[in-house]
């Protein structure tokens, strides 16, 4: 969830246009990546950068339960995909959340961004 506030500890997105033909969803909870899921349109190398040790990852596919990958930098998975697979990437020591609407305080005046101003 690089670019999101530090102070968002939960947040959610689904089907986000990402380079290469992906649409991405996700779910962050307590200021960590618990849910990615990739939905490959064309078939390509997918490079997913999660902040799940990679120890920890599991990939599982549509098509198979386990999916192989590999690690770049320890930061970094690859893997290969086929056009309509759909890959799940979670982490083992975490519940699996799939995204969901997350609620808002009503005092909330800003729901995007931190609220902070950059000077000018």
């Amino acid at each position: 969830f690089q670019g999101v506030p530090s102070r968002w500890s939960d947040a959610s997105f689904v089907d986000m246009r990402a380079q290469g033909a992906f649409l991405v969803s996700a779910t962050r909870e307590a200021g960590a990546t618990v849910f990615v899921q990739v939905e490959s349109e064309q078939g390509n190398t997918c490079r997913l950068q999660a902040d799940i040790p990679v120890e920890r990852i599991k990939v599982r596919s549509s098509l198979c339960d386990a999916k192989t990958f590999s690690s770049v930098d320890g930061h970094v998975i690859c893997f290969e995909t086929v056009p309509g697979e759909v890959i799940q990437v979670t982490d083992m020591a975490s519940p699996c959340v799939y995204p969901h609407p997350l609620a808002h305080s009503d005092t909330e005046s800003m729901p995007f961004g931190d609220g902070q101003r950059q000077p000018k």
